[in-house]
């Protein structure tokens, strides 16, 4: 892969993860609401397997190894890598995070 793809990988999977952990929360919040309706508890079906789905993707560890394989082959850029790789890190735990304990405290862990 060419280093412009790799950016652009790196980039895309940290957004699409993030936006997974935002819809996981929406669902929360949904189900929230509608707790005691049929439509809540498919809410928190979906919000349970998104939830389980982010646990899953192994989304870290290629982020990782795209990172870094990116402040290898960019020598004019590295830190701006080695720092994207750290921030990266970061958004992925606390989006994950928050994402998490929304579902527990919003179903108890259904």
């Amino acid at each position: 892969m060419t280093d412009k793809r790799l950016k652009n990988a790196s980039f895309i999977i940290q957004s699409l993860y993030s936006l997974a952990c935002v819809a996981d929360i929406a669902l929360c919040l949904l189900y929230r609401v509608y707790w005691d309706t049929a439509s809540g508890r498919m809410l928190a079906d979906v919000a349970g397997y998104l939830a389980g789905a982010l646990i899953l993707l192994p989304v870290l560890p290629a982020l990782l190894a795209i990172n870094v394989n990116l402040a290898v082959r960019d020598r004019d850029h590295r830190g701006w890598w080695i720092a994207w790789t750290i921030i990266s890190a970061v958004l992925y735990g606390v989006s994950f995070l928050a994402a998490a304990v929304m579902f527990v405290s919003s179903t108890g862990g259904v």
